[in-house]
């Protein structure tokens, strides 16, 4: 294998890791148990929102060479400093990251139920803090460490629960409800504004990969990005189908639970109480990687935009971590109660903005203000008045 192909094969593992966190293990789920005889057609609206659409700002953040100010300034320069902040804010510690936490204890709670939320959550978030705090470390982290157990323990859950299936139930749906439903579900994931900020770091990450060879140029960079990418794109979407099909087959009988002990129970159900340390390991290491890139992001933006480098990366991280562990000791449905409005106002925007800026750099279409705002006013009359 050439350095090449091995380093793609790198970066598909890491970037795969960076995505997959809480949001990506119960809401497939959810998409299963919700669509009953519509399940296609549900699993297509889901994948078009939290595999396809990540996907594409994946692509297009690329196109701009990971420099996610020039993506979000075309909308001008106030503009696009508030929809970067809305950005840091809900992939940072006022969402994402506190419902990674509080999900990931809601997970480990059968196996650890003595420990309390606000103890868990210091612990998670040093645990996060060690394994970042030498940034040059994090993608052999994410693709050796963690990606190969991630993907062996959601297997074997998955394998085994499709080898057991049951009927789906009937649900009192049509199938282009259910199409629209979970393509609402499927941005619920937030993937979109992750890679904006994933393809940054990702890159970041690669140039560091060839540091001193004088062969590979930005564009060359570029392209392993997006192969890596659309690996782990394809990756993500086989593990939701999976997903999907163990919420369809076993999880009707959960439905009354939140989120973490859904998830949990319907692995108990598929592995028994012995297979505990494989369904701790899945949800845990999903987590977790997935905090450690965003908390690698925020931190940066804090050195890099906020502070102009009077605050290190390490003070920075502390920062970042501190504040997600305070948050996190609010709860989840508490977080994301009094969040969901704030993310289906902005959203729908920032998709308008994606789809432009894809268009600027692949056919020169210039218009991007107007779209972005005319958007953005139809979404706060639909969520406010």
């Amino acid at each position: 294998m050439n350095k090449t192909t091995s380093i793609i094969i790198t970066a598909a593992l890491a970037i795969f890791s960076m995505f997959f966190g809480a949001g990506n293990l119960y809401l497939p789920l959810v998409t299963g148990v919700a669509s009953g005889q519509n399940f296609w057609w549900g699993l297509v609206g889901f994948i078009s929102t939290a595999v396809l659409l990540p996907l594409i700002g994946l692509i297009t953040i690329i196109l701009f060479d990971g420099d996610y100010e020039a993506f979000f300034n075309r909308v001008g320069r106030a503009g696009g400093f508030l929809l970067i902040l809305f950005c840091m804010f809900m992939i940072g510690p006022l969402f994402a990251m506190p419902r990674i936490v509080t999900l990931t204890h809601g997970f480990l709670t059968p196996f650890i139920p003595e420990i309390s939320l606000p103890a868990f959550s210091v612990l998670f978030c040093g645990l996060t803090f060690l394994a970042i705090y030498k940034e040059s470390k994090v993608m052999n982290i994410l693709a050796y460490i963690i990606s190969p157990a991630l993907l062996i323990s959601l297997s074997v859950i998955i394998i085994k629960g499709i080898l057991s299936p049951s009927a789906f139930e009937i649900v009192d749906s049509s199938t282009l409800a259910t199409l629209f439903t979970q393509a609402k579900a499927g941005y619920q994931t937030l993937d979109l504004l992750g890679a904006l900020f994933f393809g940054f770091l990702t890159l970041t990450l690669l140039k560091r990969s060839f540091d001193g060879d004088v062969d590979y140029s930005l564009k060359k960079l570029a392209v392993i990005a997006m192969k890596a990418g659309f690996i782990a794109c394809l990756l993500i979407g086989v593990l939701y189908i999976g997903i999907a099909f163990l919420g369809a087959f076993h999880g009707q009988e959960f439905i009354d639970l939140d989120p973490a002990a859904r998830f949990i129970s319907v692995c108990i159900k598929v592995m028994g109480s012995n297979g505990g340390f494989v369904i701790a390991t899945a949800a845990s290491l999903a987590c977790y990687s997935t905090l450690m890139a965003l908390a690698v992001i925020l931190a940066e933006f804090i050195e890099d935009k906020v502070t102009g480098r009077k605050l290190s990366y390490i003070k920075s991280l502390i920062l970042v971590l501190t504040a997600t562990s305070i948050i996190s000791c609010y709860g989840l449905m508490t977080i994301i109660n009094s969040s969901m409005i704030y993310i289906d106002t902005l959203y729908p925007a920032i998709i308008t903005l994606t789809f432009c800026n894809l268009a600027y750099k692949l056919w020169g279409f210039k218009p991007v203000t107007i779209p972005v705002f005319a958007t953005l006013l139809v979404s706060v009359y639909c969520n406010f008045f």
